[in-house]
């Protein structure tokens, strides 16, 4: 990753890859990913940008591993839903293709259930296999993922980023 600085301050980092650390038995394909982006017009400067499901399962991934605990990461994930519609099966099919199901059937549940974005509601049960569900629900008694904001020791922050690894 390349850190810089924008000319207002702003700090842009620019990753090699879309995830930036130890994938374990993640399977991300940049290349593909890249063949499939589009390009779209932000204020009169156009920029490369991901198809709507690989943009919308990259966000879930991308909130996942950082430990799911944030209000913007699913806020992320919600306006993405409502904006780009991407097909839910095709997310369903791409996450478990990844490797990453679980970590994005819990953000889709969390994004779901927090701020009632349009996401069906077999789509993360169909991600979230019985024994994560499982584990999250139990880890989830003990440590509420909306209390764990900030702690990377919480249970339910090591559980995100556990279970997101494959």
């Amino acid at each position: 990753e390349l850190p810089l600085r924008l000319p207002c301050g702003t700090p842009l980092d620019l990753p090699w890859n879309l995830i930036n650390m130890n994938r374990g038995r993640m399977w991300i394909d940049t290349p593909e990913l890249l063949e499939r982006s589009t390009r779209t017009n932000l204020n009169g400067v156009t920029v490369g940008t991901l198809e709507p499901v690989d943009f919308v399962t990259h966000l879930a991934v991308h909130a996942a591993l950082s430990g799911g605990d944030r209000l913007m990461w699913l806020k992320d994930v919600e306006r993405a839903a409502v904006v780009l519609d991407p097909s839910w099966e095709s997310v369903v099919e791409r996450a478990r293709r990844w490797g990453v199901g679980a970590g994005v059937g819990l953000i889709l549940a969390r994004t779901r259930d927090v701020l009632g974005a349009p996401i069906p509601a077999d789509v993360p049960a169909r991600l979230l296999t019985a024994r994560s569900a499982r584990l999250v629900r139990l880890t989830e008694r003990a440590s509420p993922w909306e209390q764990s904001v900030g702690r990377l020791t919480a249970a339910s922050h090591v559980v995100s980023r556990a279970i997101s690894h494959g």
